[in-house]
């Protein structure tokens, strides 16, 4: 019984340092953007959808998939991990499903240093947003183990 607390501590601290890496990895995107381009902070009062309509709807849109797949993938690499007692299925989960929010995050930067866009921001909060609803919970590898 040892054996197994120890195996559950072990992948709860290997998934928590997962995914305060993949936060870092955000939060370096924010910075690279912000020293790429500093003028986009300085824009007040621009249009919403900017002058590239179609890619920022377009952009929108691929981030409110991957946000919802994201989702989907943590609950089913959850729910198999707890069926065949398999806690690396979980960490699994956490990894795609974090991989899922940071390319919100990463359309933010092409928004700000392909197009411009003024509100980049939003999709580094919502990518952000995304990866911190993905902390891992114990629970899961409890059931899982």
């Amino acid at each position: 019984m040892r054996n197994n607390k120890t195996d559950i501590d072990q992948a709860f601290r290997i998934s928590a340092a997962i995914w305060f890496i993949m936060v870092l990895a955000q939060l370096t995107f924010l910075v690279l953007v912000i020293s790429a381009k500093p003028q986009l902070l300085m824009i007040s009062g621009a249009d919403i959808l900017g002058k590239d309509t179609f890619f920022v709807l377009g952009f929108v849109f691929l981030a409110m998939i991957n946000f919802v797949i994201s989702m989907f993938v943590k609950k089913w690499a959850i729910g198999r991990a707890i069926a065949e007692k398999e806690m690396r299925y979980v960490q699994t989960g956490l990894v795609i499903g974090s991989a899922f929010c940071e390319s919100i995050s990463l359309m933010g930067c092409v928004m700000a240093l392909v197009f411009d866009y003024p509100y980049f921001y939003a999709w580094f909060v919502f990518g952000l947003a995304g990866i911190l609803m993905h902390f891992p919970r114990k629970a899961d590898l409890i059931a899982a183990s």
